[in-house]
């Protein structure tokens, strides 16, 4: 008797198991994430005149954009560092997130279709755009470096605590993708919701201002609460001796990020199991 002929073996999810809560089962998917990740690349720019291009020439016009706004208002620089050079290099930061958030939290949604068909470790899906972002990421922080030789600007002696901060970086985007596309499969409001708060948060970040500016004293503490924040402003002066250094704002980005991440994964395996039914 022809074996294939037989029953197919099932995959049973258990709900609320932790086995790592997913961890094992992505290191086994890896390869489907890799895959997925370079699809995701590929195909963004695969019909686009200029292709990868467009990867560096958003950022400069938003660089463009954002120093030429900031010098109309006649903004003080606090730093040596000219004011674009500065700009670019928290847009590196801030597109890293905002675009892996804004894509991963309907990547659920928009592969309905193969989540009903096929059974895969489901954080490949919302940690693919993840990866994209990461590779753009790359290919932007080659670009700064360059801009950075042009302007003669050597990096900061902290440079070596560059990878901790870019670390606590994926870690914390990773955790907010994981969390939104668990809660977006299930109330759609919410994918409604994320452009209109990436928008807000935008203005809410030291993209083209640095805190001490605009911040009054007084609400520092409670401005570096947003991880965004700490997470700019620690890579700006890791880097470029910008900015100050929030080290209450990144000890807090870093605890919040871990606990988003622990729980994310937790609740992502809870719901599992329902994911396919309520999309």
């Amino acid at each position: 008797m022809d074996s294939s002929s037989g029953p197919k073996p099932h995959v049973t999810i258990q709900a609320g198991a932790p086995a790592f809560w997913n961890l094992a089962e992505l290191w086994t998917d890896r390869e489907i994430l890799l895959g997925m990740v370079w699809r995701d690349v590929s195909v963004r720019y695969k019909e686009t005149v200029i292709g990868f291009l467009w990867v560096v020439l958003q950022p400069i016009l938003m660089m463009l954009i954002l120093s030429t706004f900031f010098r109309q208002l006649g903004g003080p620089s606090v730093s040596d560092v000219p004011i674009h050079v500065r700009i670019f290099a928290s847009l590196l930061v801030w597109d890293f997130i905002a675009s892996s958030v804004e894509r991963a939290a309907v990547s659920l949604i928009a592969s309905a279709g193969v989540i009903s068909k096929l059974y895969f470790c489901r954080l490949v899906l919302p940690l693919t755009p993840v990866g994209a972002s990461a590779f753009d990421l790359c290919i932007k922080f080659l670009l700064l470096v360059i801009l950075m030789a042009m302007h003669g600007i050597a990096p900061s002696v902290n440079v070596v605590f560059i990878p901790a901060v870019l670390l606590c970086t994926l870690v914390f985007t990773m955790s907010l993708c994981i969390w939104l596309a668990a809660l977006t499969a299930f109330y759609k409001d919410v994918a409604l919701a994320i452009p209109f708060i990436l928008r807000v948060s935008f203005f809410l970040s030291p993209i083209f201002y640095e805190a001490a500016q605009l911040v009054p004293v007084q609400y520092q503490t409670w401005y570096h609460l947003n991880p965004v924040t700490a997470l700019i402003e620690s890579f700006n002066f890791l880097l470029l001796g910008t900015d100050v250094f929030p080290a209450g704002g990144l000890i807090f980005a870093v605890v919040l990020s871990l606990v988003m991440l622990v729980t994310g994964l937790s609740f992502f395996r809870y719901v599992e199991t329902s994911i396919v039914d309520v999309l």
